[in-house]
């Protein structure tokens, strides 16, 4: 999941880019899987099958999920910063996006409360090297984590310059959680 240091220039970026990324899939990577839906699994709690009725009383049924998968790239300064900044992008089962694909973020994706106060993060952070993560996420919600889903991670080298023509690009390859991975996130999905 790391990125190699090497500088592979990401010139001629639009101003408000604050990072850049290459998404590529591991040869171990199964997008197939990442895209399948999820098998059906019942209510964990009471609250997730009730519903009002019109006569206010609670009726019983599976809550179902219309969710679907998204693609997530976030960025932080240093591995174990806070998220600064990150994007979504919907990935429609029948129309997965090809690889390798090249993913932007920019002052408008970086989380402030203000527009001017996005601004002077995205200035603050304009030369400061970013690590970027990656998420296929098989649900689409960003709050979950699936065995399915397809992880990775790079770094955005700035060289301590304001110049884009000078950052590297986060060349990320996108693979499977692992055996561990999966243990966290719920096993094995078969």
């Amino acid at each position: 999941m790391a990125s190699t240091a090497v500088k592979t220039p990401a010139a001629n970026l639009p101003p408000d880019v604050i990072a850049t990324a290459l998404l590529s899939l591991d040869k171990t990577a199964n997008l197939a899987r990442a895209l399948s839906s999820p098998p059906t699994q019942m209510p964990s709690t009471i609250s997730d099958t009730v519903s009002s009725t019109s006569a206010g009383s609670a009726e019983s049924s599976p809550v179902a999920s219309t969710s679907s998968p998204a693609l997530y790239v976030t960025a932080r300064v240093g591995a174990r910063g806070r998220v600064l900044a990150s994007v979504k992008i919907p990935v429609p089962p029948s129309s997965p996006p090809a690889f390798p694909l090249e993913v932007h973020l920019k002052e408008g994706d970086i989380y402030a409360d203000t527009p001017q106060a996005r601004h002077d993060l995205a200035q603050a952070i304009r030369s400061s090297d970013l690590v970027l993560s990656a998420r296929l996420d098989s649900d689409g919600r960003a709050s979950t984590r699936d065995p399915r889903d397809l992880v990775g991670q790079g770094v955005v080298y700035k060289f301590q310059s304001v110049d884009s023509a000078q950052w590297s690009r986060a060349d990320i390859s996108l693979t499977g959680r692992g055996a561990f991975g999966e243990l966290v996130t719920g096993g094995k999905v078969r």
